[in-house]
């Protein structure tokens, strides 16, 4: 995105907008549900605990393989069981290097 897009003006002088972030769709509302119990988990001194189980459930929902922009099913996200076991570290870590390799030089520096 070009930086000139971010500008507003007001009262005739230009202003940066903010950052709008980046997540959208269920992803969005999947960390927004999670707010009030990482509150809860900051507040129990436990916030690292939390995050790294919240990472796990969302790379469950969410994997790495699936573009963006692309919103799972309905169906997709109920399937989803937390209490099963997740993938072997390193098909996790093979899969984040192949979509590494396919990023754009540029956002590489």
């Amino acid at each position: 995105m070009r930086r000139e897009n971010w500008l507003t003006f007001r009262s005739g002088h230009p202003h940066l907008m903010p950052n709008p972030g980046g997540f959208a769709g269920s992803r969005l509302k999947f960390l927004e549900n999670e707010l009030p119990e990482y509150t809860k988990a900051v507040a129990n001194n436990r916030d690292g605990d939390f995050l790294l189980d919240l990472l796990r459930r969302f790379f469950k929902r969410y994997p790495m393989e699936l573009e963006d922009n692309v919103e799972p099913t309905e169906e997709t996200l109920a399937s989803v069981n937390d209490e099963e076991p997740d993938e072997e570290p390193a098909q996790v870590a093979t899969t984040f290097i192949i979509k590494l390799r396919h990023l754009p030089v540029e956002l590489c520096v």
